[in-house]
């Protein structure tokens, strides 16, 4: 009797996939070593990164089928407010209609592509709820998360990179502006929300005084409405500054009209001290660990990045902007939005068939860890939910693939028998080469010969609680294609027949 020795999987964070493959693939073969390796055994690439610390695990696994899912047709639709860093451009409200699998990047891309917007990475995915965030939704979940989520989903575009200056990211913070409206009884404290929070970035090296100018340039529009019906109001002058603003047209016409510092002045930092601004801004800083105050933000020139370390969050500010009692909220137009129907491209078309390809990259797409499946950093010591990434790295002579036909929705029992319940076949037609695979997009390993031809398939007819198998098997000395269904073998008329959507095991050998 052989005895086996124990071999600990490696692990390792260095960048040589080509040692650490080796290693792993001869320590593999210390315990498994048959023609069965031989021939059908090849290798994966398990990347995993912390998302706190980003420590990158590499490890290299052994296989022999690799189970490819199908892109099932499970969507699922969103309703979507975009919300323009440009403040003179309205919000609009999407309704799209997506696979469910695709990722929040993805989604991300398409519409940034839609609204041709380039600086893609500048655009912000979070939920509101009661007009406030409570939540920044990471580019790598999966759109299928947000069916059962309780919120509004907004995407903000937080920035524009100018031209003429050079864009350095460790400068840069996300900001909130959360919108309030102080209370005619009480004129010191915030009693409501009265819009969503806006989202942006802001230059740690931004003076005090810049500031307040961007935040300004941001509700611009809206002081305008305000400032444009203040007609109606017997006694708007009584409490506010007196101001014409130009006319849209005017603007458009001749933008040097606007000069943001003068409006500021003439509308906040009036001398009468009877007369209001229509808004006071506030910062949310913390003295200690538990204590959170807000503090009104200075007109000065002190740079901002001097009170960041004692901010809410080191790499996360939060703003307040507290409107006047004597603001009527409705003036302002804060939550205008208009609904966009131009936009199916972005849109998943409804599909029944798919190919080899989409099959593969749905399975080597980076995914983030569910909470029940979390990762053990032993650098942060402690259970992450990391992001994970399969890829094929060394072929074997004879490759095998499982198309994941059958979907598990929960599992059901009879006393100590457990078995699966709720359980679906998807019947996509997938579509697979049969005279050249090549496996070189989806193979890390780039010297690895790569292609393929198919020399038979599984088939697999009927549902989960019944069915029946058949083959498809190419004869290696004439080349030709074979039937075989129980006892019955018929010669193929061409070889289009063996693809269709019965499919269930494919099987591959190396070309020479």
């Amino acid at each position: 009797m052989k005895v086996k020795p124990f071999v600990e999987n490696k692990e390792s964070e260095i960048c040589n996939d080509e040692v650490v493959s080796q290693e792993s693939w001869q320590n593999y073969l210390k315990r498994n070593q048959s023609i069965i390796v031989d021939y059908f055994a090849g290798q994966y690439k398990s990347t995993l990164v912390c998302p706190d610390c980003n420590r990158v695990s590499i490890t290299f696994d052994p296989f022999l089928i690799p189970s490819l899912p199908i892109p099932a047709m499970d969507y699922t639709q969103l309703s979507i407010y975009f919300i323009f860093r440009d403040s003179k451009q309205t919000p609009i409200k999407m309704k799209v209609n997506l696979f469910s699998f695709i990722t929040v990047e993805t989604l991300i891309k398409r519409i940034g592509a839609y609204l041709k917007i380039e600086e893609e990475e500048f655009i912000e995915m979070c939920w509101i709820k009661d007009h406030l965030i409570c939540e920044f939704i990471d580019k790598h979940n999966v759109i299928k998360k947000f069916k059962d989520c309780d919120g509004i989903l907004f995407m903000f575009e937080k920035f524009k990179p100018s031209p003429h200056l050079l864009y350095e990211e460790k400068n840069f913070v996300k900001a909130e502006i959360q919108i309030f409206h102080k209370s005619s009884k009480k004129p010191d404290t915030a009693s409501k929300v009265v819009a969503y929070t806006r989202v942006f970035l802001v230059n740690l090296n931004s003076t005090f005084n810049q500031i307040h100018l961007e935040i300004y340039k941001t509700f611009r529009p809206n002081i305008k409405n305000l400032y444009k019906n203040s007609n109606r109001w017997s006694n708007f002058h009584n409490y506010f500054s007196k101001y014409e603003f130009p006319s849209d047209e005017d603007e458009e016409k001749n933008p040097s009209l606007i000069n943001l510092d003068l409006e500021y002045k003439e509308i906040f930092l009036s001398e009468k001290k009877d007369l209001l601004p229509p808004y006071t801004l506030y910062i949310f800083t913390k003295k200690n660990e538990k204590k959170v105050i807000l503090e009104s933000v200075p007109f000065n020139n002190n740079l901002l990045h001097t009170i960041v370390r004692d901010c809410l969050l080191p790499e996360h500010m939060k703003f307040q902007i507290r409107f006047e009692y004597c603001v009527k909220p409705d003036e302002l137009k804060l939550s205008v939005c208009i609904p966009d129907n131009s936009h199916q491209n972005i849109n998943d078309v409804v599909k029944k068939n798919f190919t080899l390809q989409e099959c593969f990259e749905l399975f080597t797409r980076e995914e983030k860890l569910d909470k029940d499946n979390e990762w053990y950093c032993n650098k942060c010591n402690a259970h992450k939910q990391a992001t994970k990434k399969m890829e094929l790295y060394k072929l074997p002579e004879i490759l095998i693939l499982h198309l994941k036909r059958f979907k598990t929705s929960r599992i059901g029992s009879i006393g100590s028998l457990y078995f699966p319940a709720g359980s679906t076949k998807i019947n996509s037609f997938v579509e697979f080469p049969v005279e050249e695979l090549d496996m070189k997009p989806f193979c890390k390993k780039k010297d690895e010969m790569s292609k393929y031809e198919l020399i038979g398939v599984s088939n697999h007819y009927g549902e989960m609680n019944g069915g029946h198998y058949t083959a498809y098997c190419k004869n290696n000395f004439n080349g030709e294609w074979y039937e075989f269904d129980d006892t019955r073998v018929s010669k193929c008329r061409n070889e289009k027949e063996v693809v269709g959507e019965a499919a269930y095991m494919l099987f591959y050998k190396k070309k020479l």
